[in-house]
């Protein structure tokens, strides 16, 4: 009898997999060959799933996204304040530091390898999800919302190149002016 396999679930498990790889190892360096033994698959079970490692990244980085609004939507309910929803958003990029910090990197890697052009919209449509996201679910202009997130990745590249630095203590203050320009 032959197996049954949830494609959709495969799908993710080789996408979860791969989010690892591509931190550790960069996207340019990685070649299908070696995304599938290092999943400890076929190179022809990748191609079932994925044309291609740009598919691959652009679905991951789809999927990671997702993920990371869910996580912070289930939290929030309409009756609580804008204050209390922006600390639900600190309180989650504290906890997701490291994470976060390599999705920024392996997100201005693939900009760099595929070239603004091929990477361009990607990347807008992550950065606008994002974006349209804190603004809906925080309930605040999408302008601050903007703001929002350059402080949020603004210091996840200081993360990144000073990882001692006082991140929690930044995003407190910029998140605390948030607030006062709600005001």
């Amino acid at each position: 009898m032959p197996k049954i396999v949830d494609h959709d679930a495969r799908r993710i498990e080789i996408l979860e997999g791969c989010f690892t790889l591509f931190a550790s190892q960069g996207y340019a360096k990685l070649s299908m060959r070696q995304l599938a033994s290092s999943l400890g698959v076929t190179t022809g079970t990748l191609y079932h799933y994925f044309s291609s490692k740009q598919q691959i990244f652009e679905e991951l980085f789809r999927l990671l996204q997702e993920r990371d609004i869910r996580l912070v939507t289930e939290q929030l309910s309409e009756e609580l304040p804008q204050a209390k929803r922006l600390m639900i958003l600190r309180d989650f990029v504290l906890n997701n530091l490291d994470r976060l910090a390599n999705i920024l990197k392996v997100a201005l890697e693939y900009q760099r390898v595929q070239g603004v052009e091929k990477s361009s919209s990607v990347i807008t449509d992550l950065v606008s999800g994002y974006k349209e996201a804190i603004a809906e679910n925080i309930q605040i202009p999408v302008l601050l919302s903007e703001t929002i997130l350059s402080l949020i990745f603004g210091l996840l590249v200081q993360h990144i190149f000073q990882p001692k630095a006082d991140f929690s203590g930044q995003l407190d203050l910029g998140l605390q002016v948030a607030l006062k320009l709600l005001k």
